[in-house]
């Protein structure tokens, strides 16, 4: 390698003077698939050994040329002076700390929490995104409150039995389940998970042994389904897209609000 610079009358790369640490970033690409050189916009080569080096490498030449990286596009942008740190969005800070620590099945945030760049300052969420992380956490709250309200309120006999649970929407920890007979074999109850893949897509998914999670206080409210289906333009029922505007305006389909059983 090092007789192919020589031989285009080059200097041999440097190794750059920065602090790499022992462990490699979570969700980039591993050490050993990390390009070898990079030239710096000045003409010289650099020796990749770590992360730090490629971002030392993106700051030099984005100083150099005057530009500034874009958050989202990950992409050189010019600017009238030199380099300075991308503005965050109003709230954005909070989404990312929701986004950090969330546990729920939305597919919208798990796919931010997966993007390689997220947790490091080239990652940023959009107006658009915020308002939809956001909305997610209040929604969460109110429903961890309304969890509260009905535990607090007297139970006749034993409610909290699994095995009294019925088919129909429930609700658990903010997420959502359909809870179904067996058609074929046992017959037996069994529970699905309701997946939001982004704004107006969602489908459900077996859950082994989430039906003895649930308890006949997690069952979810007409209002309650409308609420869900206003947020995510999904019905909650079937996990449809509401298209036509009766569906939208009820936030559920006119055929899954008669089928079902609302709890009270």
């Amino acid at each position: 390698m090092f007789n192919q610079f020589e031989a285009n009358g080059e200097l041999p790369p440097v190794t750059l003077d920065v602090e790499r640490k022992a462990t490699s970033r979570k969700g980039w690409i591993s050490l050993k698939n990390l390009p070898k050189h990079l030239r710096l916009a000045d003409g010289r080569w650099i020796n990749v050994l770590g992360f730090e080096d490629i971002d030392a490498w993106e700051a030099f030449n984005a100083e150099f040329r005057g530009v500034v990286v874009e958050a989202e596009a990950h992409e050189a942008k010019p600017v009238a002076g030199p380099a300075q740190a991308r503005v965050a969005n109003p709230g954005e800070a909070e989404a990312l700390e929701y986004i950090r620590n969330y546990t729920g099945s939305f597919g919208l945030i798990l796919d931010l929490r997966a993007d390689r760049r997220f947790g490091s300052r080239y990652f940023g969420l959009s107006p658009r995104q915020i308002e939809v992380v956001l909305a997610s956490k209040a929604r969460e709250a109110q429903w961890a409150a309304e969890r509260a309200e009905k535990a607090e309120r007297p139970a006749a006999g034993n409610l909290l039995r699994f095995d009294q649970v019925t088919e129909g929407m429930y609700r658990k920890d903010g997420t959502i389940f359909k809870v179904q007979r067996a058609v074929n074999g046992s017959g037996n109850l069994y529970a699905k998970v309701l997946v939001v893949d982004g704004p107006g897509e969602g489908r459900f998914e077996y859950a082994p042994g989430a039906i003895r999670r649930l308890d006949v206080t997690d069952a979810m409210t007409r209002e309650e389904a409308a609420e869900f289906g206003h947020l995510y333009g999904v019905c909650c029922v079937c996990g449809r897209t509401l298209t036509d505007e009766r569906s939208i305006a009820d936030g559920i389909g006119p055929v899954c609000a008669g089928r079902q059983d609302w709890a009270s």
